[in-house]
């Protein structure tokens, strides 16, 4: 049996078989990920280098060196950052239980209200013959692992993990050529292989436009979150903008956490509740500045997505993969709608994907 779509006629089976196709690929993905997530990362990393490698390549710099010396300039430069926000960070996690107990008992001071409220209520009860004072059932209490069990417990992991995203990214830049070379000689015709080859460099040419600028707009959030938390007076404005860079990363969600992390240590950082307020305000109004204004106005309206996909991805792919998973989720619907304005076939996915159109 088959049914008519558009000008042909689709057999039913093939839609059991796409569906367990598509439930094969989403359990592969998700059994997999310790492989897929370092796979992912640094195709976009070398999205993102590759206009530097290309650049030191006019400048007549071999291939395999210029790939090295990007690869050893970025484990510089993320083993600067470690060296400069290790004594913060580990400063912030050493005082984390008493932080939390003096946000937990500012936080009661402003539940008094509600407090004389319920005990009010439990006094109605009384008067009114009402005896809450039952047989309750015993609770058990689980003890979860402790903060620095948590942080530290996969430690091994995310090192084995940054090591493959370095070999990976170093093999990608010094032969990522290769693989449009093969595939513009599997090209059956002439046509076809021109064909691949503008649809590839399209594709790379709008994947790394779109992470790269996404990666200075971040950086100049960063450095403008940083300098307003120092003039907030918020202590460690270095690690609030470094978590900025990061976070922004991830649309809608992103901002919420860090305003959430930032109001948190205002709390326990300021006596006044109007000082601590003043924190998170200007940390939504700096990212709401730069998600409204700032990354539409530099992409263009060809590189805007439908917001409520953009949502979905964020939710489905950190579900999937977690926080890497939920960091790439914008990047790969970049990748796929430079696929979909490409591939005719793929135009009305395309369409989806995309924002309003003017």
């Amino acid at each position: 049996p088959s049914l008519p779509i558009g000008r042909r006629a689709v057999s039913v089976r093939s839609f059991p078989l796409t569906a367990i196709f598509c439930i094969v690929v989403l359990i592969s993905l998700y059994v997999a990920r310790d492989v897929f997530v370092p796979l992912v990362l640094a195709c976009f990393l070398y999205l993102v280098l590759s206009p530097i490698l290309r650049g030191l390549e006019r400048l007549y710099v071999p291939t395999a060196l210029a790939s090295g010396m990007i690869v050893l300039a970025l484990v510089g430069l993320l083993a600067y950052g470690l060296f400069v926000l290790a004594t913060p960070v580990g400063e912030w996690v050493t005082r984390f239980p008493d932080m939390m107990a003096e946000a937990r008992y500012k936080i009661e001071a402003l539940k008094q209200p509600m407090e004389q409220v319920r005990a009010a209520s439990e006094q109605v009860e009384r008067i009114t013959g009402v005896d809450g004072d039952g047989d309750a059932p015993q609770r058990v209490v689980v003890q979860a692992p402790g903060l620095l069990e948590q942080l530290f417990g996969n430690i091994s992991l995310i090192g084995i993990q940054l090591l493959l995203i370095l070999v990976i990214l170093y093999f990608l830049l010094a032969t990522g050529s290769i693989f449009r070379e093969k595939l513009v000689h599997v090209m059956p015709t002439f046509g076809d292989k021109r064909r691949a080859i503008a649809i590839t460099a399209d594709i790379q040419r709008q994947t790394s436009r779109y992470l790269l600028t996404i990666t200075v707009i971040n950086a100049g959030l960063g450095v403008a979150q940083g300098t307003a938390m120092y003039l907030v007076g918020l202590p460690n404005p270095l690690v609030w903008g470094v978590m900025a860079f990061v976070l922004n990363f991830i649309p809608y969600i992103g901002a919420l956490l860090g305003a959430g992390v930032v109001a948190l240590v205002a709390l326990i950082s300021f006596e006044s509740m109007t000082h601590a307020a003043m924190a998170p305000l200007v940390y939504l109004a700096l990212t709401s500045v730069e998600g409204q204004v700032v990354t539409p106005s530099v992409l263009g309206r060809s590189l805007v997505l439908n917001p409520l996909v953009i949502f979905v991805a964020v939710m489905f792919w950190g579900w999937l993969w977690g926080v890497p998973g939920a960091l790439m989720a914008v990047p790969l619907l970049v990748v796929l709608k430079a696929i979909c304005d490409n591939v005719e076939s793929w135009g009305a996915l395309g369409e989806f994907i995309g924002g309003r159109r003017e």
